[in-house]
């Protein structure tokens, strides 16, 4: 988005990671590559835990006991999925402090890759179908 005018704005919604300021959502798609969920925006600095938690994603309303959810390394709620809908979040493994993964994790993590490969093309056809995603958003369209 446009880099607003307000610093408290500013500041809100900047991204280190991206370096400019910047709008995220939180999208969630089934099987057959339907959206299921939309959130709200969030500025550029919140993290993906807080737009997860703060979104209201993780409820009953969206999820039935025994889902499993694909996310990425960055969503570490394993035991809020489990504890507040009794779904299944799959993130795929990572070394952290260890040399390599053990061959379970390398080969669960590739049934993940195999799958999340299809939630990407859904974001992409987003962003390729909404021309207005494909440049900053003017300001003049940021809610206040």
């Amino acid at each position: 988005m446009d880099r607003p005018a307000n610093l408290k704005a500013r500041a809100q919604v900047y991204s280190n990671y991206k370096k400019h300021s910047i709008v995220k959502y939180l999208i969630s798609c089934n099987p057959l590559g339907a959206v299921t969920f939309l959130s709200d925006a969030w500025g550029g600095r919140a993290t993906d835990i807080q737009i997860v938690r703060g979104s209201g994603f993780i409820s009953n309303k969206y999820h039935e006991p025994g889902d499993q959810i694909l996310a990425d390394r960055g969503f570490t709620l394993t035991d809020d999925f489990a504890a507040l809908c009794g779904a299944e979040l799959l993130i795929p493994a990572f070394t952290k402090g260890r040399k390599q993964l053990t061959a379970k994790e390398v080969e669960t993590t590739r049934k993940i890759a195999k799958v999340y490969i299809h939630v990407e093309r859904v974001i992409g056809l987003i962003k390729n179908r909404f021309s207005i995603l494909q440049w900053p958003l003017p300001i003049t369209l940021v809610n206040p």
